[in-house]
């Protein structure tokens, strides 16, 4: 079923390629600037279904050496595919069968010819062997690569983080998230006196001549980026979580720095609370047979499915400051929720972000609701209002894999989904709704169409206009209104001020003090005859929506 909707959304963003690629010398190669971002022919001819990932770790000089096998079913037929690898690490040698393969290289493209033509459905398996220094990170983890550190003992530590820049800063794959691979073997030979942690179980330790082989395997398929390496003075200490909703156990890992151990079994005593209140309202944890881990990290966190990097500092809230003044770490709440949005639920363009961090920053806000109650919530999400920019699109440009710009697609896109359970205005409903769409989009690749039309479905109202509104827009939407004074009553005029001419929601308002009103706006004009009003302000309240209410008086 998941390789049926990859092949949907490779097939429909074909198009998109062909319209913005050109043909160089009659190769469907495109510009440089281009490889690393969109698919073309060469990358939509394939499904990934398992990758064995094999490297060597040389702290002395910051190097890498490994090989990786690609396993793959063609789905289109062809003598050429696409991998890629950065530009920075070297092409040993591929070999396919008993054979190696040739292959050109344009930057971080690597276009790979076979003797023969590959035919629909046949499966096959080449192995990239490949050397050097990888991309090392600048600004983890918003700019990432490898994150050569210290701990606080001068001891080596290493990370990994690659969002945005993608795995193949580090080895060999199809770098593009519309393609997961159904699992995933990663083996690391690291110096023996460090403990190196992967995603998924550890299998097996095996030492020899002074170094250390660890290898992990994923059982589920897995966006690329989250694919990760932690390598340095490790303590490992477990714990457990009974879920009443999955009647399940799910072992909890913690993998933490020697000098932390007593600060980390006390801070992470909160992670089962947390589970708890996202399986009651997302459903169960999406990867019980690999486990849940936090891992120590010198960077602040990313969400590495199944190992989490974890670099708080064993802190409350976000680097010690609280949100609300809510004693939780912002950054387990945000990284766990990343394993139901972003981790199940991928968007299958890095355009289409906001579908992961809206999702996974009101879940925050559905965690202090469960936590601490509904109103603790709402102060919660009015403090991250503040944080809203406006300064460029949440969706960004179809078909280009590039993240659009800014934090929007946290905290503007939480108040996007707010501002929806207000309109539907009927919480068991919503409830529904959330609950429907992680169930129902386990473990898949979707788009912005996808989401929007299962949300519309499920809620029974087409919510096309309102998710385009706040999405494509830097604009807030603006209820416009205006009052006429008669004898015995006001009427009073309102519409929508907004982009997209089919915007209609209804909303709750004050006149003046004391009255409340259900508007049903448009985006032309309507009248409603008030008698009885004294004060002819018009409120909407700032803890429901996220619009803006203008009066307009010519």
């Amino acid at each position: 079923m998941r390789s049926l909707l990859k092949l949907k959304y490779i097939k429909h963003h074909l198009l998109v390629v062909c319209l913005i690629g050109y043909f160089v010398g009659g190769n469907t190669k495109l510009k440089a600037d281009a490889l690393s971002t969109t698919l073309n022919s060469l990358r939509i001819c394939y499904d990934v279904k398992f990758y064995n990932l094999e490297l060597k770790v040389d702290f002395d000089d910051r190097s890498i050496k490994g090989k990786n096998d690609i396993y793959f079913e063609v789905v289109e037929p062809c003598n050429k595919i696409q991998i890629d690898l950065d530009k920075g690490l070297v092409i040993d040698r591929i070999s396919y069968s008993d054979r190696t393969l040739s292959y050109g290289r344009d930057k971080s493209a690597i276009y790979i010819d076979f003797e023969d033509d590959l035919k629909v459905g046949s499966k096959h398996k080449i192995t990239v062997h490949y050397s050097g220094k990888p991309k090392e990170a600048v600004d983890p983890p918003w700019n990432g690569g490898f994150v050569w550190s210290e701990d606080e003992t001068g001891t080596p530590l290493l990370g990994v983080t690659c969002e945005g820049i993608g795995a193949s800063t580090w080895w060999p794959c199809k770098d593009h998230p519309s393609d997961e691979p159904d699992s995933v073997r990663i083996k690391a030979t690291v110096p023996e006196a460090f403990f190196c942690i992967s995603n998924g179980q550890l299998r097996a330790i095996t030492k020899n001549n002074g170094l250390a082989t660890f290898e992990w395997f994923v059982s589920y398929p897995i966006n690329l980026y989250n694919v990760t390496l932690n390598v340095g003075d490790y303590e490992n200490f477990k714990d457990y979580y009974y879920s009443p909703y999955a009647q399940d156990t799910l072992e909890l890992d913690y993998y933490v720095l020697s000098y932390n151990l007593d600060t980390a079994k006390k801070h992470f005593q909160q992670v089962p609370n947390i589970l708890g209140c996202l399986e009651k309202r997302l459903g169960k944890y999406p990867f019980y047979r690999d486990g849940y881990a936090l891992v120590e990290t010198s960077y602040l966190g990313m969400e590495h499915q199944g190992a989490i990097a974890y670099g708080n500092n064993y802190q409350n809230g976000y680097m010690g400051e609280l949100t609300a003044g809510l004693p939780f770490d912002r950054i387990i709440m945000h990284e766990t929720a990343h394993e139901w949005w972003g981790n199940s639920i991928t968007a299958a363009d890095l355009s289409e972000l906001w579908i992961q961090e809206s999702f996974c920053t009101y879940s925050e806000a559905l965690f202090v609701e469960c936590e601490y109650g509904y109103d603790k919530m709402i102060k919660y999400l009015l403090e991250q209002k503040k944080l809203i920019q406006n300064k460029a699109p949440m969706l960004g440009v179809r078909g280009s894999n590039k993240q659009p710009k800014g934090t929007d697609v946290y905290y503007k896109g939480a108040w996007m989904l707010h501002t929806l359970r207000n309109v539907i205005n009927n919480d068991s409903l919503w409830n529904d709704v959330v609950l429907s769409l992680s169930k129902e989009k386990y473990l898949s690749i979707v788009s912005t169409e996808e989401i929007v039309s299962f949300i519309s479905k499920e809620a029974g109202q087409d919510f096309t206009a309102f998710f385009n509104e706040y999405l494509k827009y830097t604009t807030i939407p603006t209820l416009q209104y205006k009052v006429e004074k008669k004898k015995k009553y006001v009427e009073l005029y309102y519409r929508w001020k907004v982009n997209e001419l089919d915007f209609s929601i209804p909303i709750k308002a004050i006149m003046g003090q004391e009255l409340p009103l259900q508007l049903f706006p448009t985006t032309e004009w309507k009248s409603l005859k008030l008698e009885g009003v004294q004060f002819i302000n018009l409120d909407i309240p700032k803890e429901l929506y996220y619009i803006n209410c203008e009066l307009v008086t010519d």
